[in-house]
């Protein structure tokens, strides 16, 4: 719940100063240049983000690993770039997450109801994990594997994520960016703001969004995403009052808009108090808009990782980190089907992974293992896979 709550106010920021499409009233002047027709042509935006302020305490058994985790936080910035293009209702986003000295690329693309992530973060994701002290292993062969390749983040993170938000839903929500309706009721609501809280120097213009209007804006998104999926007006099925009060002590956004460079920064800032934990943190942001008029490309499906070629990745390298498990047999874990399920059939990979394993830790093979492997596998291995098999265990236990 506590990281619904983080992630609906951060959502709730983002769009505060992403739904984009003179008088000497700073409130006037800040909402339509929030809105004008001018914004309304930016499809594209630098950004840069870091995480000014964390400080994190908790009397969790885990809370001092917690908190040293969390204190790494203060030393990652993020930086990137994102386009949309409404005609094919298509999205880009690249960032550079940069952490430890290493830099973790990650490019997501978007089409419609489609979400892709580049295999390219990879290499960065190893790199940090060994800046960590958790050291991964990963093949040559398999890194080259992902060279241009994407995965389906509809499909594989449906089975991770227990419910989380789906492709479709990031899509609806991005649909709403643009939806002049929603961008209307936005407007309407920040007029009725206290104009007192508008402050305008030079071509600047800031005002600082409490919780109770980042509450009401998030109701106000909320309810037009949910009427974009059933196309009926109800009220949104999420209490956001509630979530927003439970634990949440305080939240505010501070938006700045330059009214002729249409650049924005904010400053977003939440405290977290429970009975078990306290959290204040305080992150920046700057966004550019920019104009974009290249066209997205989409990766073909010729250049999508199946779920089974992601499994089969994922196995060689938490394989290779975490070894033989104290509690259980080290193949029995990676294999276990090959031992419950006389009809499973495994793919090239996952067979060639099996060897490799073999040979890579032949000193935690035991006589044992290799006749549990040769029995098993007579029922669903060919003869030249046997063959395989037989020399690989037959090496492993001279």
């Amino acid at each position: 719940m506590k990281l619904k709550r983080i992630g609906l106010g951060i959502l709730t920021a983002a769009f505060v100063f992403t739904l984009v499409g003179c008088s000497n009233d700073p409130q006037k002047e800040f909402v339509d240049a929030l809105y004008s027709t001018e914004q309304s042509t930016f499809n594209a935006a630098k950004f840069e983000m870091s995480i000014d302020n964390i400080d994190f305490s908790s009397d969790e058994d885990d809370s001092a690993y917690t908190a040293m985790m969390v204190s790494q936080l203060e030393n990652i910035t993020v930086d990137g770039s994102y386009a949309l293009n409404q005609d094919d209702e298509t999205m880009e986003m690249e960032m550079n997450l940069n952490a430890l000295g290493q830099t973790l690329p990650l490019q997501f693309v978007i089409q419609k109801e489609k979400m892709y992530l580049s295999a390219s973060f990879f290499s960065g994701a190893v790199d940090i994990a060994n800046a960590l002290q958790y050291p991964i292993d990963i093949s040559a062969s398999d890194l080259k594997k992902l060279d241009g390749k994407y995965i389906d983040v509809g499909e594989i993170g449906s089975e991770f994520t227990d419910g989380a938000s789906s492709s479709s839903d990031v899509a609806a929500a991005a649909g709403t960016v643009n939806d002049k309706e929603l961008q209307d009721k936005l407007r309407k609501l920040m007029e009725s703001f206290d104009k007192k809280t508008f402050t305008k120097k030079d071509d600047v213009i800031t005002h600082i969004f409490t919780k109770k209007e980042i509450t009401q804006i998030a109701e106000v998104i909320m309810e037009s995403l949910e009427e974009s999926k059933s196309g009926k007006t109800d009220k949104s099925s999420v209490d956001i009052t509630e979530m927003f009060s439970e634990g949440l002590e305080d939240l505010s956004v501070e938006l700045s808009i330059n009214t002729k460079s249409s650049a924005m920064s904010y400053k977003f800032n939440m405290v977290i108090k429970d009975e078990t934990t306290d959290m204040d943190l305080t992150l920046s942001m700057k966004m550019t808009p920019q104009k974009n008029t290249e066209k997205i490309s989409v990766p073909s499906k010729k250049n999508v990782l199946t779920t089974d070629e992601f499994d089969a990745i994922i196995s060689s390298i938490y394989g290779s980190a975490m070894g033989r498990s104290d509690d259980s047999s080290y193949y029995d874990d990676l294999y276990g089907e090959l031992y419950e399920d006389e009809d499973y059939t495994f793919t090239d990979e996952e067979f060639d992974q099996l060897i490799e394993s073999i040979e890579m830790y032949p000193e935690e093979i035991t006589q044992e293992d290799a006749d549990e492997l040769r029995d098993s596998g007579s029922l669903i291995f060919s003869k030249d896979q046997m063959k395989r098999l037989n020399e690989a265990l037959d090496k492993a236990l001279l």
